[in-house]
């Protein structure tokens, strides 16, 4: 039975911080140093409070434990090898032919306490800087693909994702439960 799991994307994205704030924003920046104003509507940085719940939903829902048995969790899985640098021309292309509509915004979690709501076109412009040396994941709020980059230069897009309960041990909780808890956390730790 397949699960209609969705994240609500404005409770994690409400909850963001300037861009100057952030240590990872050189991933953004061109060889200047700089961000246009075009590029910054459609980059949020998360505050540490949001980073933690991004994580969290990160491993509930099981989104780590599929990289690199990717197969064994999305019915299309499709790959690229990214090998050297100047490659970028194909490797964007490669991003662009997913098929992802640029203004969709997907979550780029990069530590625990720094992660980010981008849009798909800000991933595929700056890609080079993203995907460059640790290991990443990049999802959406459906949970029915997600983007695996491993430090050696794979990159892996599953989709379709398959749900399983003896798999993947997911809980079946409603969307309604998820932001229960997530806003319990969160107001524990603005209490302490």
């Amino acid at each position: 039975m397949e699960s209609q799991t969705h994240i609500p994307l404005n409770l994690i994205a409400d909850n963001s911080k300037p861009l100057e704030d952030t240590l990872t924003r050189w991933l953004f920046e061109d060889e200047k140093g700089l961000i246009t104003d075009e590029e910054r509507d459609q980059i949020i940085p998360l505050n540490v409070e949001a980073s933690h719940a991004l994580e969290f939903y990160t491993y509930k829902f099981g989104l780590w434990k599929f990289y690199p048995e990717v197969d064994k969790y999305f019915k299309e899985v499709k790959s690229f090898h990214y090998a050297y640098e100047g490659q970028g021309k194909g490797f964007k292309k490669w991003l662009y032919q997913l098929g992802i509509p640029f203004k969709k915004r997907v979550f780029l979690p990069l530590s625990n306490d720094e992660s980010y709501v981008i849009s798909w076109k800000i991933l595929i412009k700056k890609s080079e800087n993203i995907f460059h040396a640790n290991d990443q994941i990049v999802w959406d709020n459906t949970l029915n693909w997600a983007l695996y980059y491993h430090h050696d230069g794979e990159l892996l897009f599953g989709c379709n994702r398959i749900y399983s309960a003896t798999v993947e041990g997911e809980k079946k909780e409603s969307d309604d439960q998820l932001i229960v808890d997530f806003m319990k956390r969160l107001n524990a730790k603005k209490d302490l």
